[in-house]
This record gives C-alpha cells, structure tokens and sequence, in this order.
C-alpha cells in the first residue's frame, strides 16, 4: 500500500497476526500510530504521511509487547512529536529507527541499533 494516496486514520487492531512487512509509506495518513501490531511484524514503513501527536501511549505498549520489530521507519511526518521511549533499547530485534523531519525528542541505546534522522 505504498504510495496509494491513501486519505485515512490508521486504526490497525487484531488478525494481522502472520504480518511481517506494513508499509504505508507515501500515503496522507493521519492521527497517532497505532497501539496493536502482530507479533510478527518485523518492518513498520510509515514515513512520508501526516501522522500526529504524541504517540507515547502507542510506543510504550510496543515496548510491553513481544515484538520481533527490526525496523520502524516514521520519517517525514512534521506534526508527530513526543519522545522516544528508552525502553526501545529493550527490544532486542530492533536495529532502526528513521525519525527525521519530525519533532520528536530523546535518544535510544541499544546494541548495535542506530537512530537515523
């Protein structure tokens, strides 16, 4: 669904369970990011939308959540802001996070993951 010119909210919810890659890249979504991936996901692509807010809520759930995430991708969304939860560097699989051209703030530790934006 990248690039579709999608003009929604994004209310993901259960049954995405065997989900690996969700790219919604390149659409005019908008809101916060969800709270609920499947377990599986290994890639969420969600730059170049018009996400908002603070999304501190949905983050701090994905922290508690057994997620094998590797790569979360929120570039390019100017009205999302808060800050990123150090408890990200608890999740082992994830290696990347592009946050450029948001205003988002704080820093993220991990072994061998990098903050790109």
């Amino acid at each position: 669904f990248s690039k579709c010119m999608c003009l929604c909210c994004l209310p993901l919810t259960a049954g995405l369970e065997q989900l690996q890659v969700l790219d919604l890249s390149g659409n005019q979504l908008q809101g916060s990011l969800p709270a609920a991936f499947g377990p599986a996901l290994k890639q969420l692509l969600l730059a170049k939308n018009t996400l908002s807010g603070d999304s501190a809520a949905a983050w701090a759930k994905m922290c508690n959540a057994s997620l094998q995430l590797e790569v979360l991708d929120i570039s390019d969304n100017l009205q999302l802001n808060g800050t990123l939860p150090g408890c990200w560097g608890g999740l082992s699989q994830l290696t990347t996070i592009r946050a450029s051209r948001t205003r988002l703030s704080g820093g993220w530790q991990s072994h061998g993951g990098q903050l790109c934006g």
